[in-house]
């Protein structure tokens, strides 16, 4: 498993030895986090596309 690492606002990421990215906050270290979701792709895109979404509808003022 790689090292965490700090994204901000107390999150960490890291990839697991399935592959999935882990996030974990308050610290990378599984013994100290105190959440901790794992994301596989699908679901890693279906957040990219939300954010993508979202900032289009920002910019655009339209929520369609």
């Amino acid at each position: 498993m790689a090292e965490g690492q700090y994204l901000g606002d107390g999150v960490y990421v890291s990839v697991d030895n399935l592959g999935m990215l882990k996030l974990t906050t308050n610290s990378h270290l599984d013994v100290d986090a105190t959440n901790t979701i794992y994301l596989e792709d699908f679901v890693f895109d279906a957040l990219v596309q939300y954010r993508d979404h979202a900032l289009a509808v920002q910019e655009d003022g339209d929520e369609s």
